[in-house]
C-alpha cells in the first residue's frame, strides 16, 4: 500500500493502539485511589457524626425550656472549642445542636406552645446562623484528613519498596557468597589441595602378585 506521495505507507497503528492502553491502566489504577480516598473520607464524617449523636433522656418528663436552655449551653461549647483551635470539637458540636434543635426538639409536647415562641425563634435563629461554620469546619477536617491518608499511604508504600530493595539484597548477597565459595573451593582443586567429591580418598587398589606355593621334598 502506497500514500499519496508513492512512498510506502506507515503502519503505526499497533503503536497508537499500545499507546492507548497503557494510560487506561494508569487511569485505572487512578479511578481506584480516588475512590478509596473518598471513601475513607465517607467514613471518617461518619465517625463524627456518631460522636455527634445523644438520646436525650427523659425526653418528654423534662420541660422543653430546659431543653431550650441546653442548645444555650450547645452554643456556648460551640463557640468555645473554635477559640481552642479544636476543628473536630467545633464541628461535632455544631452538628449536635443542629440535631437537637432541628430535628429532636420539634418532638416535644411542648414545642407548639406560644409561650415558648419568642425561645424558640432565638434559638432556630443561632442554629441557621452557624451552619456557615459548621460547614467552614467540615472542609478543613476533609482536607486535613486527606492529606494525613495520603501520607499515611506514601509511607506504607516506601516501607514497602524497601522490603523489597531489601529482599532482593539479601538473596544477593546470598549468590555472591557461593559464587565465592564455589570458587574458593576450585582453585584449592587446581592447587592439588583438595580432591574432588567423586574421587575416592583411599586411592585405586592395587592387586599384587601372590608367590608361587613351595615344593614339598
Amino acid at each position: 500500500e502506497e500514500s499519496k506521495e508513492g512512498y510506502p505507507a506507515e503502519k503505526q497503528a499497533p503503536a497508537a493502539s499500545s499507546r492507548r492502553r497503557r494510560p487506561t491502566a494508569m487511569a485505572s489504577a487512578a479511578a481506584g485511589s480516588a475512590e478509596q480516598l473518598e471513601q475513607h473520607k465517607k467514613n471518617y464524617l461518619e465517625g463524627l457524626r456518631r460522636k455527634a449523636d445523644k438520646q436525650l433522656v427523659d425526653f418528654e418528663e423534662r420541660g422543653l425550656e430546659k431543653w431550650l436552655s441546653s442548645a444555650e449551653v450547645l452554643i456556648k461549647q460551640f463557640a468555645l472549642a473554635k477559640d481552642m483551635g479544636n476543628t473536630e470539637l467545633h464541628y461535632i458540636y455544631g452538628i449536635r445542636l443542629s440535631q437537637l434543635v432541628t430535628e429532636q426538639l420539634p418532638k416535644h409536647p411542648e414545642w407548639k406552645q406560644v409561650k415558648h415562641k419568642e425561645q424558640k425563634k432565638d434559638i432556630t435563629t443561632k442554629v441557621h446562623a452557624i451552619c456557615e461554620a459548621v460547614d467552614a469546619s467540615k472542609h478543613i477536617l476533609l482536607k486535613r484528613e486527606t492529606k494525613r491518608y495520603l501520607e499515611s499511604l506514601a509511607e506504607m508504600e516506601k516501607r514497602a519498596a524497601e522490603a523489597v530493595k531489601f529482599d532482593t539484597k539479601a538473596v544477593g548477597d546470598s549468590m555472591d557468597a557461593a559464587r565465592a565459595h564455589t570458587s574458593a573451593g576450585d582453585a584449592l582443586i587446581r592447587e592439588g589441595l583438595k580432591t574432588l567429591p567423586s574421587q575416592s580418598r583411599t586411592g585405586p587398589t592395587s592387586t599384587m602378585p601372590m608367590p608361587p606355593p613351595h615344593a614339598s621334598p
